[in-house]
């Protein structure tokens, strides 16, 4: 199984979507990703119908005659929630090249070097597997919510069905992305991982005698010669490993940085929608535990979700550094010149060739950036609560003293 093989069935999924212009074509083996015409025009048309959907969804709140601060928060919030798929798709059009140089790079590692480990029926399986709990995840999410925005159609049942789908399309749009990304992370991992074992292997002398050119990675240290071309193989696949690393990168840093741009939004304002339960502050037509339900709901998917993208980034960097501390102890162990001068290039490669995701660069993809959105999120949660609390007390006294214009800071769910 190669690797288009092994991620055909997410790409199904992309290109029903419309975040992808590839087809799969070929036969096991020498398959490989074809730029499709028609995919395109889908692409763009799934654009063209986002964006009449979001010109319908501001024509049906202008019609509204409560222009309050709550209502302006919801139109906000469906506009920046449809813009963003919107750009989401425009940039997997614009960056295809950048996608399509991953996949060819990481089949130009495993054609050329073939005993280089390739489980890609793992992946395969573990895709099956995390596509199948994803959606059935999302269905439930779905289902409830739906539901709510049905039972509390205030304005019909036209707008709440424009909720709905709205809510559909951004949640599954921001997982499966995160699903394609973190794939192709787990995928470079790998590799990384086997490069360590190998040049490990080296140091410690234990493999077994081959007798083909071809499966040199595995073969018993017969001769200083034999280290020296091993690490020579070694070290191209680790330039084209690094040059996946940054085709993956430029690829998706666009839709990583609008994803996680939405997903701070979302842990914010479904993180006070849940606090003001605890302050016991009404929430109109959105109190009650089904909402606070499924607020807590999309709270724990959007957690898991970015934890996972984050790990396998947080994982492969780690790594892809672990090759260097195993490289210097080769390097203090040869004495030959030859093999110590290719040390040292491959010594000046892992200096100059660091392997890291970023988000167009702004922000790393590890784990201090979601320590950086825990406290960005507890930062606005505080002065969220501070306003509301604050509201609420020149509210009483207005009642208190006379009539007077009540406002309130209660969001909706997103």
């Amino acid at each position: 199984m190669d690797i288009y093989s092994a991620v055909y069935p997410l790409n199904c999924i992309l290109r029903v979507l419309g975040l992808t212009p590839f087809n799969v074509v070929g036969v096991s083996g020498s398959r490989r990703l074809q730029d499709s015409k028609i995919l395109t025009s889908y692409d763009l048309s799934i654009i063209m119908c986002l964006a009449i959907l979001a010109l319908l969804k501001l024509t049906l709140f202008m019609e509204y005659t409560d222009h309050s601060f709550f209502i302006n928060v919801r139109a906000i919030e469906y506009a920046a929630i449809i813009v963003t798929n919107i750009i989401l798709r425009l940039a997997c059009l614009l960056k295809k090249s950048k996608y399509e140089s991953f996949y060819k790079t990481l089949n130009k590692i495993d054609k050329n070097f073939q005993n280089i480990n390739r489980t890609y029926s793992k992946v395969f399986w573990r895709l099956i597997y995390v596509l199948l709990i994803t959606f059935v995840l999302l269905s439930f999410y779905y289902i409830g919510r739906c539901q709510l925005h049905l039972a509390n159609n205030r304005s019909g049942l036209f707008p709440s069905i424009v909720g709905c789908l709205v809510t559909v399309t951004s949640g599954t749009t921001y997982l499966v992305l995160i699903i394609d990304f973190t794939s192709s992370v787990c995928i470079i991992n790998q590799r990384f991982k086997a490069l360590r074992v190998i040049i490990n292997n080296l140091v410690l002398l234990e493999m077994p005698i081959v007798t083909s050119e071809m499966h040199l990675l595995n073969a018993r240290i017969v001769s200083l010669s034999s280290i020296k071309r091993k690490l020579q193989i070694i070290l191209k696949v680790h330039g084209l490993l690094c040059d996946s690393s940054s085709f993956l990168t430029a690829a998706f840093s666009v839709q990583l940085l609008f994803i996680f741009g939405v997903s701070f939004l979302t842990v914010t304002y479904n993180s006070y929608f849940c606090v003001l339960s605890l302050f016991n502050q009404s929430k109109g037509v959105f109190s009650g535990t089904e909402w606070n339900l499924i607020a807590f709901y999309w709270l724990m998917l959007t957690f898991l979700s970015n934890m996972a993208l984050l790990s396998a980034c947080n994982t492969t960097t780690h790594e892809a550094k672990q090759i260097a501390a195993v490289v210097h102890k080769l390097f203090n162990k040869v004495m030959d010149p030859d093999v110590r001068d290719e040390l040292e290039v491959f010594s000046l490669q892992l200096l100059h060739r660091k392997v890291h995701f970023t988000a167009c660069g702004i922000f790393p993809l590890d784990f201090t950036l979601l320590y950086s959105i825990f406290g960005a999120v507890t930062t606005y949660l505080v002065i969220l609560i501070q306003f509301q609390l604050s509201i609420e007390h020149d509210n009483k006294v207005s009642d208190a003293t006379g009539p007077s214009l009540r406002v309130s800071m209660t969001p909706d769910p997103i």
